[in-house]
């Protein structure tokens, strides 16, 4: 079992059929399907996965207003994006024009997978929270760096090491600190949804334990 990732919401505000839509690749199929250039199966094909009655992008990004993140959710988005972070002089990584776009409109518009999602949500209600004690403050920001970002599937790793007892049962450790992490990774799913207006424009991001990749994938 591990973590899949993806949005729920049509295809005009989901990112992925809409980076899909406005690609090269798209326009590439249209036109050779268009000149008979290409078999119309690759059209008929492309077309069906974007029809998408269930309404569930797995794997998708999320978009939303820069301007959602708290000054200090803000600070770590800023901070990931360095090609250096050791040497901010350095400026951004090359790639960071596909984090941060304008969307079209003349606000910053953050585009990240579900997976840093999680990060940004917990900096995000660190960050929205000055009465937190101090200990549980410093455990929300240790337990950032155990949501790591990947392109697709959610990758995390232990909070904490369990320590294996025979007289607890072995597995049951384990259980509970896999069950923890979880549940944090909804919690966030869930705040994120609401804070940075996904369900908003249309789109909910979604997180669940699957036995195999995605089979529209």
């Amino acid at each position: 079992m591990e973590l899949q990732a993806g949005a729920l919401g049509d295809r005009t505000s989901v990112d992925l059929p809409r980076s899909i839509e406005a690609s090269s690749y798209y326009a590439h199929v249209l036109r050779r399907s268009a000149t008979e250039d290409t078999p119309k199966k690759s059209l008929r094909d492309l077309r069906r996965y974007l029809e998408n009655e269930d309404r569930v992008w797995d794997n998708s990004w999320v978009r939303f207003p820069r301007r959602c993140l708290c000054p200090f959710a803000d600070s770590v988005f800023q901070h990931d994006l360095l090609a250096d972070k050791t040497c901010p002089s350095a400026g951004l990584r090359s790639d960071a024009h596909r984090f941060l776009t304008n969307d079209g409109s003349s606000s910053e518009t953050v585009r990240v997978p579900v997976s840093y999602l999680l990060k940004l949500a917990l900096a995000d209600a660190l960050g929205t929270s000055p009465a937190l004690p101090d200990d549980a403050a410093r455990t929300g920001r240790r337990v950032m760096a155990h949501f790591l970002n990947d392109h697709v599937s959610p990758e995390t790793f232990s909070f904490y090491v369990v320590p294996l007892r025979p007289e607890a049962g072995l597995g049951r450790g384990l259980a509970k600190e896999s069950s923890l992490r979880y549940l944090l990774a909804q919690l966030l799913v869930m705040y994120a949804n609401r804070r940075f207006e996904l369900e908003r424009s249309g789109q909910t991001a979604i997180l669940y334990f699957s036995p195999h990749a995605p089979t529209r994938q």
